[in-house]
């Protein structure tokens, strides 16, 4: 599997993310984390309500009042300003659902969960492995086709489940960090790196070239695990709504906690 890229650039060669169908053990989550590697869960939340129920149309009726965190993209990548970090404003989601129609620029949310009213999470089956968690987050993300994130990575191991649409994911390990050219520690963007794996620039980045990446697309009901670390690249191939679950255990959830408070002070996280 090679991912596109534009003319006089060399894509990158990836390998597929392991697959795993059903049925599931019942702590497949901990199988899994534990093994340090990514998977693909197909058909992970084929029975949640979610699926049959979120829409751009049920968002819109339901919760277009709810006032949401908005990333500003332009081109179809999201927008970073000059020491400032990712282009955040704060808007009812039914304006930004309305935004997204314009044709020169997008927008796309990343909420918390807690942000909406508590009858959305009755559209969900939050994961065993999460119970006992010392630190849990979880977001909804909604963005128009094309929209693309990033290559950035997180602290926490994340469960992320594709409820609508599609979406593609680039995935680097910890092992290559220094092939996806980070930002500085003490940047405005330190968990995001330099290198883009969708259009590798070999000139600019030449150790991009021994980087090892994975890919996948996730289908509705499919949910990817993603080890703590991992740096993942995401673009969604159609009008796309998903859900996540961040969670750390000991000395991991600690971390997560820090970086998330420090992150508020600084405003890079909403």
């Amino acid at each position: 599997m090679e991912t596109g890229a534009p003319s006089g650039l060399m894509p990158l060669r990836t390998v597929p993310v392991e697959e795993i169908h059903p049925p599931f053990p019942a702590d497949i989550e901990i199988i899994r984390m534990d093994m340090k590697s990514p998977a693909v869960l197909r058909g992970y939340a084929r029975d949640w309500p979610a699926l049959a129920k979120w829409n751009g149309e049920y968002f819109r009726n339901e919760f277009s009042d709810t006032r949401v965190p908005i990333a500003s993209y332009v081109g179809g990548r999201v927008n970073f300003l000059e020491g400032v970090g990712v282009d955040y404003s704060e808007l009812p989601l039914g304006d930004m659902l309305q935004a997204t129609r314009q044709e020169s620029r997008s927008f796309a949310i990343g909420a918390p969960l807690e942000r909406f009213p508590a009858r959305l999470r009755e559209d969900l089956r939050r994961p065993a492995v999460c119970e006992d968690a010392a630190w849990v987050r979880s977001k909804v993300f909604i963005s128009p086709g094309g929209i693309g994130a990033p290559l950035h990575r997180d602290i926490p191991h994340n469960i992320y489940v594709q409820i609508a649409g599609r979406k593609k994911w680039i995935l680097f390990s910890p092992a290559d960090n220094a092939n996806v050219y980070p930002y500085p520690l003490f940047s405005k963007l330190p968990a995001f790196a330099r290198a883009d794996a969708e259009t590798p620039d070999f000139g600019r980045f030449p150790c991009l070239r021994d980087a090892r990446p994975w890919e996948c697309v996730l289908e509705p009901g499919d949910a990817l695990l993603l080890p703590s670390f991992f740096w993942h690249q995401t673009r969604a191939l159609d009008f796309s709504i998903s859900v996540n679950f961040w969670f750390a255990r000991g000395k991991l959830a600690l971390a997560a906690w820090l970086s998330d408070l420090g992150k508020r002070i600084l405003g890079l996280s909403r």
